[in-house]
């Protein structure tokens, strides 16, 4: 469910801190939780909509320059497309 660099930024964590409040939150999970309840779309980058979004944003650096750097890219060729799954 993560890509490569994803997965290797979160290791054996399951929880991170929510940088709104510094409280310690679980990360997503992409088998329990709705992608939309806890993010959204900023053009290329991804928002934590909920304290797990925000903490799964910052632990997996999800906006990493690397990562915006590719979706900006892929916006500018027309092939992003930001729908996320509903699961």
């Amino acid at each position: 469910y993560a890509c490569s660099w994803c997965n290797q930024s979160k290791g054996t964590d399951l929880a991170g801190l929510d940088p709104e409040n510094g409280r310690l939150v679980r990360l997503f999970n992409p088998r329990k939780d709705r992608w939309a309840t806890h993010f959204r779309w900023e053009k290329a980058r991804i928002v934590g909509r909920t304290a797990t979004g925000r903490a799964t944003v910052v632990v997996l650096r999800m906006n990493s320059p690397n990562s915006l750097e590719i979706r900006e890219a892929l916006i500018a060729a027309g092939v992003f497309f930001d729908d996320a799954p509903d699961s």
